[in-house]
């Protein structure tokens, strides 16, 4: 009930905005084009009367004043439906995004690049082969240290009995 509700908020706060601005910009183009103001009560009247006593359309702006008062409130209707689609938190927060990382380029750039190394590409491990492998590595570092400790202790002794 409330997502419905909030909703219906959205669809109206964005529908205000969008006939404020669209009415605006379509009453400019009907008064710079047909010196016809939408707003205006007795310009209304003035075709109400022509249709009244039956008018016949003569010319071609005539035609185009009809059209376009038409396809206005299409294109508003569209432009309401359009408008509630759009995701306008991810749109603020990409804005946002976009200019936290802005600061964060510069640094990038001079930044040094990690290398890892014995990664073979298109190798697909499973966890049990990487713990296999770290096993036999600890193993052998481990087993090299022994036989390195052995061989200076034994050269210890050789040197100490020479003496």
């Amino acid at each position: 009930m409330i997502k419905k509700l909030l909703r219906i908020i959205r669809f109206l706060f964005i529908a205000v905005i969008w006939t404020s601005i669209y009415g605006y910009l379509a009453r400019w183009l009907l008064i710079k084009f047909w010196q016809f103001d939408i707003l205006y009560r007795k310009q209304w009247i003035v075709v109400e009367g022509f249709w009244n006593n039956n008018g016949v359309i003569y010319g071609m702006s005539d035609y185009l004043l009809l059209v376009s008062m038409l396809i206005l409130l299409l294109i508003w209707i569209y432009g309401c439906y359009k408008l509630n689609k759009i995701n306008y938190g991810k749109k603020i927060l990409s804005i946002i995004e976009k200019i936290s990382n802005r600061g964060l380029k510069q640094y990038e750039e001079n930044a040094q690049h990690i290398v890892i190394k014995n990664l073979k590409v298109g190798e697909k491990m499973t966890v049990e082969d990487v713990i296999q492998d770290r096993i036999k590595q600890e193993k052998t570092e481990k087993g090299q240290e022994a036989s390195d400790l052995r061989k200076k202790i034994s050269e210890k002794i050789v040197n100490y009995r020479e003496q």
